[in-house]
């Protein structure tokens, strides 16, 4: 996990930040796995880098590296709420590297139609750090981590402790188109 969390990759970017959400085992579980689409997915990130086409496979979707192919991303979602008339979705991001593995998490919704670079997929990174300090405690009064140093992580222990503080963090924001423009900016 130690290598995982270095990176602390954050779902479809494969770069680096500086605090994120990032567990040892998967929180969303097959019951509770669910496809945005019916096939492929795009998510398309800062304007110089290239696409990601998400294939679908089994209860979620598989994404190469645009930059190094052996480098992959497992995705799964799970409903998390209904915002301004669009489901937004918690995504789980599998990260292997050199056998060790990790989950780290972020919001996704669908586009209406696919914008102008063919993206049918929108993301939004989730940042630990965005939550205050009462809702740290909480959150670690309820059995979450929060680890600061180099790279500041909070990891959950479970998928309810995830969605309260995420909808505690960001509910009354993610309704609105800004935001969402706003965070896929800070990739």
């Amino acid at each position: 996990m130690k290598k995982i969390r270095q990176f602390c990759i954050l779902p479809l970017a494969l770069v680096s930040v500086s605090a994120c959400f990032l567990t040892e085992t998967s929180l969303i579980d097959a019951g509770q796995a669910v496809l945005p689409m019916d096939g492929d997915m795009v998510v398309c990130l800062r304007d110089e880098d290239p696409c990601l086409d998400l294939k679908r496979q089994a209860d979620g979707y598989f994404a190469q590296s645009p930059d190094d192919p052996a480098d992959t991303i497992t995705l799964r979602f799970t409903p998390l709420t209904q915002s301004a008339g669009k489901q937004v979705f918690l995504a789980e991001a599998e990260l292997t590297e050199d056998e060790e593995t990790g989950f780290t998490y972020g919001l996704a919704r669908r586009f209406s139609t696919p914008n102008d670079r063919g993206a049918t997929l929108e993301i939004a990174p989730l940042d630990c750090e965005d939550a205050d300090e009462d809702m740290l405690s909480q959150f670690e009064a309820e059995g979450g981590t929060v680890e600061v140093g180099k790279i500041t992580s909070c990891a959950p222990v479970s998928l309810t402790q995830m969605k309260g503080l995420v909808l505690t963090m960001h509910g009354k924001d993610i309704a609105k188109d800004a935001w969402w423009v706003e965070r896929a900016n800070e990739f």
